[in-house]
């Protein structure tokens, strides 16, 4: 068990090492199972000033990620358990790109870094994936930019129907594979 402080969301560890296991990961599913927005994070970083951020992410296949992009940072996904979709938007919310991702072996890419400045969202295809996102520190709010075009994550009907339309328009396009 990995001792972890943070609020019921984002955890970080008090260990200047860690090793993630089984057995901690599925401390991390069952804590994401509990919070309403149905997804957890463990931060490896020590705090929001360091200058590489790493995070273990799980998210419940229902998990709404606000499409967004960041005006200095570039990100990487390296795929722990499950499969997703990466979704990248043009600046009007048309599907610019979609990236799946899965784990070694299943025929998709499960490594992905982007240095482009894209709106993006994940959708997830299994009832939970867990990632690796790596970014740059330090952590600033207002480096994060959200679209009008998208859910503000406010209403869950707007949301569910949002995450329905989305999921229906990337299978149509570009269907996760089997």
């Amino acid at each position: 068990m990995i001792e972890l402080r943070g609020n019921p969301e984002v955890f970080f560890s008090d260990s200047p090492s860690i090793a993630l296991g089984l057995d901690q990961v599925e401390q991390l599913k069952e804590q994401a199972l509990k919070n309403p927005r149905r997804r957890c994070r463990l931060c490896i970083h020590q705090d929001e000033t360091d200058p590489i951020h790493q995070m273990v992410i799980v998210h419940m296949n229902d998990t709404y990620v606000r499409p967004h992009k960041h005006r200095t940072r570039t990100e990487s996904f390296h795929m722990i358990e499950g499969k997703c979709s990466l979704v990248l938007f043009d600046e009007e919310g048309g599907i610019r790109d979609i990236v799946h991702l899965g784990l070694p072996g299943s025929g998709q890419s499960y490594f992905f870094k982007t240095t482009e400045r894209l709106f993006h969202t994940t959708l997830i295809h299994t009832d939970i994936a867990v990632f690796l996102e790596t970014t740059e520190g330090p952590f600033l709010r207002d480096d994060t930019l959200f679209p009008p075009w998208a859910p503000n994550g406010e209403d869950d009907t707007e949301v569910s129907k949002y995450l329905e339309d989305l999921h229906a328009i990337v299978s149509q396009r570009d269907p996760y594979p089997a």
